[in-house]
């Protein structure tokens, strides 16, 4: 089970690699053989028999296809000479409008609520309560750890397309190994969040904006187990976020200005990342990207020409950084903590402030569309 929780964190790292340029989303006619695909999962070892990495990868039934199709050359190839329609990774539905596209999961949460027996339940308006701050040995250790594990290991999969989920899945996730009563309440409280939100994903509008930018932010010190700081980022390719992340830094950092800067350069390398990409697709930032940090101290340093012995221990980031924002690769600017689009994703908040940051994140309700039916969806 453990190894089944740990393959399934392969599936965010899908990449559909823009060498690949006979692939595009098109509604299926009515006569088209639709093939369905599914994941594959491996677990890849070193010569000394332990675990190198977990491995995912989402593949084509070819045995759902009509004989005379050669598989090979239809999908391993790069020149296909036939149309071939293939459904979209399982539990994940796009829907199109006039003024965009829908990614959403309705199907998937629709299951996971009936399988859990939650579907009905009262729904609440955040995944976790505002003074919530799991730790390691609060509540009684649960005797069977299986139901925790499988339930956990599901909503891995949903944020997807909910950040707002990133920073409490991550949390849930820390305890695995011993998961208690406490943790198991806090899992469920979750599925009782999802009840409230079985409609909403992410919005894609159509736009001609391509500027890159991004929203950092570390949670200092919060874990009272090893006082790890949590870190998070979005990054947004117009209005549109495309890439984020939540999860604990690798080390302590002994100030907040530490922990803030160590995120900051992860999401200077996640900023690089997108921006090779988008060059390869040929297209062309109008714009600088930028990354908000809502630290003040922070946001001097990369500024500030003279290097701090105080840093020197995080001599590596702070290098990197100072050479992207130098070289015009990038800018790092302040943002106000009233206007940090990330904050969520580090650290429980009260339903207000919550909801108000989740709003800007993405578009919530298939509703609020007149082009969108729930009737009839499943």
């Amino acid at each position: 089970m453990a190894h089944s929780i740990r393959l399934h964190k392969g599936i965010p790292r899908v990449n559909i690699r823009p060498k690949m340029p006979n692939r595009s989303t098109t509604p299926p006619h009515q006569s088209t053989n639709l093939v369905v695909c599914k994941w594959v999962f491996r677990i890849k070892r070193l010569p000394d028999g332990s675990i190198d990495k977990y491995k995912a990868r989402l593949v084509a039934k070819g045995f759902h296809q009509r004989p005379g199709l050669d598989v090979n050359n239809a999908f391993l190839q790069g020149h296909l000479s036939e149309n071939a329609y293939i459904a979209q990774p399982p539990s994940i539905e796009v829907l199109t409008t006039s003024s965009g596209v829908l990614l959403t999961q309705r199907r998937y949460i629709f299951d996971l609520l009936a399988r859990t027996k939650m579907f009905g339940a009262k729904p609440i308006a955040t995944p976790l309560v505002t003074d919530g701050n799991l730790i390691l040995h609060s509540g009684i250790a649960l005797t069977n750890y299986t139901k925790y594990k499988t339930l956990v290991g599901s909503l891995q999969y949903l944020y997807l397309t909910h950040p707002d989920l990133s920073y409490v899945v991550n949390k849930l996730s820390q305890f695995m190994h011993r998961p208690t009563s406490e943790h198991w309440i806090a899992a469920k409280r979750l599925l009782q969040y999802m009840c409230g939100t079985l409609t909403h994903g992410l919005f894609l509008h159509k736009a001609n904006t391509f500027s890159l930018h991004a929203f950092s932010d570390a949670n200092w010190a919060r874990n009272k187990d090893d006082y790890i700081s949590m870190g998070a980022y979005i990054v947004y390719l117009g209005c549109h976020p495309i890439s984020w992340s939540s999860k604990k830094q690798r080390t302590v950092a002994r100030s907040s200005i530490e922990a803030e800067y160590r995120l900051v350069a992860a999401t200077t390398s996640e900023i690089n990342w997108i921006c090779s990409l988008v060059t390869e697709l040929g297209i062309t930032l109008p714009t600088l990207p930028i990354i908000y940090c809502d630290n003040v101290g922070a946001t001097y340093l990369y500024s500030n020409p003279v290097f701090h012995s105080r840093m020197k221990h995080v001599a590596i980031d702070y290098h990197f950084i100072r050479d992207q924002v130098q070289s015009d690769a990038l800018r790092v600017t302040h943002v106000s903590s009233a206007d940090q689009l990330v904050n969520t994703l580090t650290k429980p908040f009260s339903r207000s402030c919550f909801q108000e940051v989740a709003s800007k994140n993405y578009e919530s309700r298939l509703a609020s569309s007149p082009e969108l039916h729930l009737e009839g969806a499943y």
